[in-house]
């Protein structure tokens, strides 16, 4: 009798274990690809472009994101945990000698907009809606 409750109990911890595992490999690795950002949304903002960011995922299976279109844009402080986004994004001044900006941004994956939507806080003190909506 014991034998049977400890196999069952391996059997469902192996089980258990195996669903957690391919669970959170699914969600980090359902992030990777292109992401158009808009800011402001339903609010006015200085913002008239839309940049698009690449996700892909590291060795370690960690999100790492990038701006093909800019350069100076350094993403840092990225962590995905299944739900939201956090990442901190410095600005590198190449122009104009008035110092590096930042970005942080917070923001919740939406599954069924296929999106992430959250806040986003600038060096200067300002907030605003963003949403990154996946491209096609």
């Amino acid at each position: 009798m014991k034998q049977k409750l400890r196999s069952y109990f391996t059997i469902i911890i192996f089980t258990l274990s195996t669903s957690c595992s391919v669970f959170k490999a699914t969600s980090t690795t359902s992030i990777a690809g292109e992401w158009e950002e808009t800011w402001g949304v339903g609010e006015e903002t200085n913002v008239d472009y839309s940049d698009v960011y690449l996700i892909t995922m590291n060795s370690k299976n960690k999100p790492t994101i990038q701006c093909p279109k800019r350069k100076n844009y350094l993403f840092e402080q990225t962590t995905f945990d299944g739900k939201k986004l956090f990442t901190h994004l410095i600005i590198k001044d190449l122009k104009f000698d008035a110092g590096d900006s930042w970005v942080d941004y917070t923001m919740e994956f939406q599954e069924k907009e296929n999106s992430f939507k959250g806040i986003a806080l600038t060096k200067a003190g300002k907030k605003a809606s963003i949403i990154w909506a996946r491209r096609q």
